[in-house]
């Protein structure tokens, strides 16, 4: 079964790149799994980081709204990943 998880994202610079190395190993018990980041208008580097791992191979989509709030960005980004094709994310083996 392939899930399509939703990572809300706010002033998490410090632990976004961490997060997602752990949801992608925690996804990989279910093939073709996605992970969006519902980016909501952090006021840190978050959204850099977010592009980051979006540039990356095995890239994690990222839905960004000028505006903080959580009610708006879950129900945006969960639209937008809908749409998308459902692929694997895998993790990032390289060294960093």
């Amino acid at each position: 079964m392939a899930l399509i998880y939703v990572l809300p994202v706010h002033n998490e610079a410090a632990i976004l790149a961490r997060n997602v190395e752990n949801l992608r190993w925690t996804l990989d018990a279910f093939a073709g799994s996605r992970i969006l980041l519902a980016e909501n208008g952090s006021r840190d580097s978050s959204l850099a980081i977010a592009r980051e791992l979006a540039a990356q191979p095995g890239s994690v989509p990222v839905q960004a709204l000028t505006i903080a709030s959580l009610a708006s960005a879950m129900p945006t980004t969960w639209a937008s990943g809908r749409r998308l094709p459902t692929s694997p994310t895998p993790r990032n083996t390289g060294s960093s």
